[in-house]
Parts: structure tokens; sequence; C-alpha cells
């Protein structure tokens, strides 16, 4: 792989039609419609279009039994317990991305607050099952395939934050300080 294949060729992107996976920081929850990456990237590259799938509050990765997730996700005020495999599944399901040219994916903030592993050995590393979504890589590669399944030649952007161990408790004694 060469380093021409991430570069962007405006031209090539003016007029078509982008899709955009991911979480708070892309549902611009907290920044502002205009100022989050989709529409930033939409504006520069002048596509025609930008479908914002984003959901606050989800990851990368698949709800499992057990884990951090299931527990924050399961509980009454959780409204949108999904994950960045089931909004590809649900878009595709309801041909809403079959015009798609661009993908932009972009999680990782939730994955490190839950602490979804990196990667699972046990695990097939080409997932074919939401059920064997239990990593990070594990999601992305079933987000990838599932989104070429539906047009092969579509481009795919990733928009990650570096991966590190996150304590949830940090958070509560910092603020119980503060007061």
């Amino acid at each position: 792989m060469y380093f021409k294949q991430f570069c962007f060729n405006k031209k090539e992107l003016k007029g078509k039609h982008l899709i955009a996976i991911g979480d708070s920081l892309t549902a611009d929850s907290t920044i502002g419609c205009e100022k989050t990456y989709p529409h930033l990237i939409k504006n520069k590259y002048q596509f025609a279009s930008l479908k914002n799938y984003a959901i606050s509050g989800t990851t990368a990765t698949y709800m499992f039994k057990g884990s951090n997730i299931e527990k924050e996700y399961t509980q009454p005020d959780k409204l949108h317990a999904i994950d960045g495999c089931r909004v590809i599944d649900n878009a595709i399901a309801n041909k809403e991305i079959d015009n798609v040219d661009v993908a932009l994916i972009s999680y990782g903030n939730n994955d490190m607050f839950f602490q979804v592993p990196l990667d699972n050995k046990k695990i097939n590393s080409n997932p074919l099952s939401l059920d064997n979504c239990k990593s990070i890589k594990a999601g992305f590669r079933y987000m990838i395939n599932r989104l070429r399944s539906v047009n092969p030649n579509m481009q795919i952007i990733i928009i990650n934050i570096p991966y590190s161990e996150y304590d949830k408790n940090a958070d509560l004694i910092l603020d119980k300080a503060c007061l």
C-alpha cells in the first residue's frame, strides 16, 4: 500500500454521496453541526449529500453480554442501545446506503470509556456475525466488510482517537474533590 491511496482528489469527490457513522463527536452533540468532521469534509470536498448516522454514546463494538457496554446500555435511561455494527446493518436493510460513495467511520471515545478490548485473538479477525464483534478491531472489520458488501468501490475514511486505559471512577473522585 502506498501513500497515494490515502489522498483525496477533490474532482473525484465533488458531487458524490457521503455517510458518517460514529459517536457524539461525529453526531454534533457537543460542538454544533457545521463544525463536525462530516460537515467539514462535506463542504471541503463539495459532496452532494451527507447522511449522518452517528449516535451519541455508542461504540464501534457490538454490545455483548457481560461487558461494560451491556451494563451501561441496559439501564432504563439509555435509549440508544446500539453500536456501529448495527447502525450499518440497519442502514443497509433500509437501502439507505446503496448509492453512497464515501463512508466516514469515527469511533473511539466511548470504546475507551467502556474499555472495549482492542483485539480478541479467539474471535475470527474477519467477523461475519454481530456476535463475533467483541473487540474494536472486529467491530471495524465487520463495518468495513458490510459496507463493501453493498458497494465494493466505496471509499472508507476512518477517524479514530488513540486508545488508552480509562478509569471511570477517577472522574467521580475528581468531581468530589472539586466540591
